[in-house]
């Protein structure tokens, strides 16, 4: 038929991954003055980082 087909999973687990993307943004910003607030920016900052590396190959697995 020629018609892309939109997986409704993915689309599910794309708004996943970009909801979590924001709880970490928002955990970010809640962590300034905190004792250990470098240990904590790192930690949050690799989780973030895992989630746009999720994002990224959940677009290209779509893309295909």
């Amino acid at each position: 038929f020629n018609k892309r087909i939109i997986s409704k999973m993915d689309q599910k687990a794309l708004g996943e991954l970009a909801r979590l993307g924001g709880l970490q943004k928002h955990l970010l910003k809640q962590i300034k003055g905190l004792p250990d607030e470098e240990g904590l920016r790192k930690g949050l900052n690799s989780t973030l980082s895992a989630v746009l590396n999720a994002v990224s190959r959940l677009n290209a697995a779509v893309g295909k």
